[in-house]
């Protein structure tokens, strides 16, 4: 037993990429992860396309890109990555066209 637990740690500390690729394929095919979103911005009014990193029914927690005008100087616009949680009936994953059909 402590051999097996010593392969599993000494595999999950020199390969953690394996894990976490798996991890997050899995989230993906259980609907629960994504890669593109729309997310719905209330405060802002407004919606954004994202990523959406999980989604525990209650609240999901997504990524996005928003460029700000003044970053770091007159003028100066920049790209900064946002990670917020928001409530899960705000979020929506595009289907596609072709999809659509098939239901």
């Amino acid at each position: 037993f402590s051999l097996i637990i010593c392969g599993y740690v000494s595999f999950l500390i020199f390969y953690p990429s394996t894990f976490v690729n798996s991890y997050d394929s899995f989230l993906k095919f259980c609907g629960l992860a994504s890669d593109r979103v729309e997310i719905y911005l209330k405060n802002e009014n407004e919606s954004v396309i994202g990523k959406l990193i999980f989604d525990d029914g209650k609240y999901a927690y997504v990524e996005f890109n928003r460029t700000d005008s003044n970053c770091g100087g007159i003028d100066v616009a920049c790209d900064q990555t946002i990670r917020k949680k928001v409530p899960s009936e705000d979020v929506s994953i595009p289907v596609p066209p072709e999809r659509q059909q098939d239901k």
